[in-house]
């Protein structure tokens, strides 16, 4: 428990020695995760665009996926559809999260929000997936 609470202190003084040395920080970070964001959402774009034939090294891959073309581009136009939907909420919830911020002067930590919330939104999209793979395959 000691551990825990030397540990505690000093992250929190490097937050201030951080903050003090680098005050564009934590805009820097908000900004390069909305940069990421809007990447994933090109991307997926593009790959709705063009056809993906069914391989072992993009796309979404399980054992249902790769048994048919069939569900293979279905999964692959679904799972693409719903990485968009997932990263326009994400890069609002960016947006929100720099003005509030700025309005409130919060913590520089509070820059990781999208972040976390962009990790948490691809697991659940990942796992509604896979049940819609399996409701349509049966």
């Amino acid at each position: 428990m000691c551990n825990f609470k030397i540990l505690t202190l000093k992250i929190l003084l490097a937050k201030d020695e951080i903050m003090n040395d680098a005050p564009w920080l934590p805009i820097f970070l908000d900004l390069l995760f909305g940069v990421i964001m809007i990447g994933i959402i090109c991307m997926c774009s593009y790959f709705l665009i063009k056809r993906i034939d069914r391989n072992g090294s993009f796309g979404y891959r399980n054992k249902l996926t790769l048994s048919s073309d069939e569900i293979w581009q279905w999964a692959n136009k679904r799972a693409m559809w719903i990485i968009i939907i997932s990263m326009v909420i994400s890069l609002f919830v960016d947006i929100a999260t720099l003005i509030i911020m700025f309005k409130y002067n919060l913590e520089w930590f509070y820059c990781f929000i999208p972040a976390i919330f962009m990790v948490v939104i691809l697991l659940i999209d990942v796992v509604i997936l896979n049940i819609w793979i399996k409701l349509k395959c049966k």
